[in-house]
Parts: structure tokens; sequence; C-alpha cells
């Protein structure tokens, strides 16, 4: 595999997706941004933001949710914050006492799964979150909780020596896909066929030869190097 940098031009956003109906009106090689900046914020209530006096205080006035909260995730890095806060007890912190996440391969599903009831909260990235929210009124973007320029990652097979010789390029509806698009326009390609595959599909697709390139975010990249 071949390594090179890769520039979107934006940091990735994360946002965190809800029901309108359910609350208020959201080339050997992997490469990265050299600037990248991250950070991660934690969910907390509106009402809890100001700081309790003492723990005693802070648990007294912290409002608490009886039904238990469904949040889709998917299964890379940028969902560390709600692994975190589950194995930390931050929900629980909170007054979210019955918090259940829910693992989907890539973020888009979740997104179904909210649409179809199946949970209450989902997050994604921004081009997700837009795409879904200008196609479904019904979704609402509730927060950000992480920013990241050196999220996404090219990978290209070790025969490639000029971006000119990648003529199929595996993409994940969604993030991957835009940026693919990005990247191809940019690089002033022609002719180049996208194949479309789940995230756990790509690596074999490189490995095989079925596809030049790709543009993922981990662990995708990583496997596909290994």
């Amino acid at each position: 595999m071949r390594t090179t940098n890769f520039r979107t031009g934006a940091l990735l956003t994360a946002s965190i997706l809800m029901l309108g109906a359910c609350g208020s009106d959201e080339v050997s090689s992997t490469s990265s941004t050299a600037d990248a900046e991250e950070t991660a914020q934690s969910v907390v209530p509106a009402d809890s933001a100001a700081p309790a006096d003492s723990a005693e205080e802070q648990s007294s006035d912290t409002p608490v949710l009886d039904e238990k909260l469904r949040i889709g995730v998917g299964i890379d890095a940028a969902y560390a914050p709600f692994f975190v806060a589950e194995e930390q007890g931050l929900f629980e912190a909170e007054g979210l006492q019955d918090v259940e996440l829910i693992q989907f391969a890539r973020g888009g599903e979740a997104v179904d799964a909210l649409g179809a009831g199946q949970v209450d909260l989902a997050g994604n990235s921004d081009t997700t979150t837009l795409t879904m929210m200008a196609s479904n009124p019904i979704f609402r973007a509730l927060m950000v909780y992480q920013e990241s320029g050196d999220y996404l990652k090219l990978v290209a097979r070790p025969e490639i020596e000029d971006f000119s010789e990648i003529k199929k390029m595996g993409v994940v509806p969604g993030l991957s896909e835009y940026n693919v698009e990005i990247f191809v326009e940019d690089q002033g390609l022609s002719d180049v066929e996208y194949i479309s595959a789940s995230p756990a599909e790509i690596p074999a697709l490189l490995n095989r030869g079925d596809i030049d390139a790709f543009i993922l975010w981990e662990p995708w990249p990583v496997l596909a190097v290994e």
C-alpha cells in the first residue's frame, strides 16, 4: 500500500440526530491531515449546564430520565465518546439511568434505524446528517460532539505510482463517496468507476485488486494495510 496526504478542505463534524417529534425544532498506505484538531463534548442536559456547589446538590438537581434511551452508533473511533460515557458512568451522572448503545456497521444505518423508531438518537458525520435532514424534515440536529481534521484516510494499492492510474475506487454511500468525488475532481481524474460496498468489504476488495483505492475512516485503512 502507498501513502499520501489527503485534505478535504474542511473538518469532519460528527453530530447527533434525533426525531423532531421526540424533541425540539441537526497511496504502503494511509494518509492524514497534518494540522488535525480533534475535540469531543459530553452530552449534557440543558438544565444541568450550571455547575452544582457540591456532588450531593448536583445529584439532587439532575433530571432523571425514567425510560430507556437508545443511541445508534457505528464501530469507528468517532463513536468513542459514547463508549467512554457508558464505561465511566457519565450517563448516570446526568440522570440517564438506562442508556443502550446499539451498534451498526456505519452511521447511515443508525439513521435508518432512527427513522424506523429502533433508536432515539444517532451519531453521524456532517455529510450524512445534512443529507438526511434535507430528505427527511422530521430529523433534527441535536449537537456536535466531535470535530477532526484527520478522520479520513486514503489507501491505494502498492502498484499505484501516480493518482492518474486510479480507475476504480471503493466507496461507502455518504461521507466516503462524497470525499472520493472531491478527490477525483481535485486530481483531475477521468473515467473513475465507483464500486459501492460496506466498510467491512472495502479492504478485501482492495487486496483482491477489485479496486485501486478508497477513502475511509479507521479501522478500515489499518486493516487494508495489514
